[in-house]
């Protein structure tokens, strides 16, 4: 009997003895585990096509709120059930409440839809306190990661700003710059940075957009412009923590497109989260506009581009912009000197086979056919010429519709006005009588006469 005993007392020591020595083991299981949401959300976070012109820059430092009240939950006693996890659980629940509202309602979308996602997971790791358990090793290690990535490296994140100012600084000196980040929204653009909090790892970076061959393009994610009367162009390097002679099309004759305006100690200027928008003075042919700073004004060489779209031209806004234009590149309005669209018509004529129709809109209506010619001609992939002349027969309009394009905007309309001409697209041609007037008569009130 005594020795079955002692039989039984080495079994269950030499069990305590295994489970004491893999404890360790399995905490760093279960602190790596526990890790690999939370890096994937973090990292996907960094990389998504955040919508920041809906929501008030200060409002993403809320983000790390949750996280680190999570991380409270973390340090309770083990021994004994608590009330912290149960009560933790409920309060994550009215908030993950709140801000599925906030969502829904469209108040701020992107900071609401992070917030809820990070409520949901936080949730569920505290879901055993529901029948009286407290979290597990795989739980808290989750919470753990969270509150460390979105907490501590989140505020780093946008501590980046900081880091990108003093680099610009000791590489300019005193001569004068400015930096540009990749825009959220325009494949191919740059957007001028106006505050610190766009030089921060969450704006500046360069993002693919879905549509078409604007899904594949090479793009930096930020260009530091320095101009000493030749300008010469750095890309920002995450790797390396500094701005690099690696910028791309900075060989090219044209250089990089400069949206923004160098002079010196630009970063030190910067705001961190809010600046008082200002209208931007743009100059072309000796014309000076001024132009609100909502319409997203740059110049490119000899032309001005603003952003709205028709019929009624308001400045652009994520806020109210329709699912039609996923993309600011369908909501560009370039205007330039005047420039003969007679020849434009002429080049576009020779790609295919032109057949005039007639008046149509109070312009001249031709179908530009490509391909074989079938028994039926519209099985030929074929546009939809428009130009119109002033007494002179000079061309002073000229719309070129794609009639099997998916998007919703499909004809470029070109025309010609108080000495401009006007690129853009638009999605109905009967109504370029509007848009033209509508147009020359905002740019009009954007001139500035001397």
């Amino acid at each position: 009997m005594k020795e079955g005993s002692r039989r039984l007392n080495y079994r269950m020591n030499r069990i305590n003895q295994i489970e004491k020595a893999s404890s360790p083991l399995k905490c760093l299981f279960a602190l790596l585990l526990g890790g690999i949401l939370p890096l994937f959300m973090f990292w996907g976070f960094l990389d998504s096509r955040l919508d920041f012109d809906t929501t008030p820059n200060w409002a993403w430092a809320t983000i790390p709120i949750a996280p680190l009240l999570g991380a409270i939950l973390l340090f309770p006693p083990t021994k004994r059930l608590t009330i912290a996890p149960r009560l933790g659980f409920f309060v994550f629940v009215l908030h993950a409440a709140m801000m599925l509202g906030i969502f829904v309602s469209g108040k701020w979308p992107a900071v609401a839809l992070t917030a809820l996602i990070l409520d949901i997971i936080i949730i569920a790791a505290l879901s055993p306190a529901i029948v009286g358990r407290n979290p597990g090793r795989f739980a808290k290690a989750t919470i753990f990661w969270l509150a460390l990535l979105f907490g501590p490296g989140f505020m780093l994140a946008l501590a980046n700003g900081f880091i990108v100012a003093w680099r610009a600084e000791n590489l300019a000196g005193e001569r004068p710059y400015c930096i540009q980040y990749a825009s959220q929204t325009d494949p191919y653009a740059y957007e001028p940075a106006r505050t610190l909090f766009d030089l921060s790892l969450l704006k500046m970076q360069a993002r693919l957009m879905a549509g078409g061959s604007s899904s594949y393009h090479f793009q930096n994610r930020a260009v530091l412009a320095i101009d000493d009367g030749t300008r010469s162009f750095f890309n920002w390097s995450y790797g390396q923590v500094a701005f690099l002679d690696e910028a791309l099309d900075r060989n090219r004759p044209s250089g990089v497109a400069v949206y923004c305006r160098p002079e010196r100690h630009f970063a030190k200027h910067l705001p961190i989260w809010d600046h008082e928008a200002k209208p931007i003075e743009i100059s072309i042919s000796a014309r000076n506009f001024l132009i609100p700073e909502a319409y997203r004004p740059r110049a490119n060489g000899n032309k001005i581009i603003i952003n709205a779209v028709p019929t009624d031209f308001a400045p652009y806004s994520a806020a109210t912009r329709s699912s039609l234009y996923p993309s600011q590149f369908y909501s560009n309005i370039i205007v330039t000197d005047a420039n003969d669209l007679s020849a434009a018509f002429k080049r576009r004529l020779a790609f295919g086979e032109a057949k005039p129709i007639g008046p149509e809109f109070g312009l001249d209506k031709t179908e530009l056919y490509f391909g074989r010619l079938t028994t039926l001609p519209d099985r030929r992939t074929r546009n939809t010429l428009y130009t119109g002349s002033n007494n002179s027969e000079h061309l002073t309009e000229f719309i070129d519709c794609d009639t099997r394009s998916f998007r919703a905007a499909a004809c470029r309309f070109q025309f010609e006005g108080d000495g401009l001409v006007f690129y853009l697209w638009i999605s109905d041609p009967s109504q370029w009588q509007t848009v033209e007037q509508r147009l020359k008569g905002i740019f009009a009130s954007f001139e500035q006469h001397q």
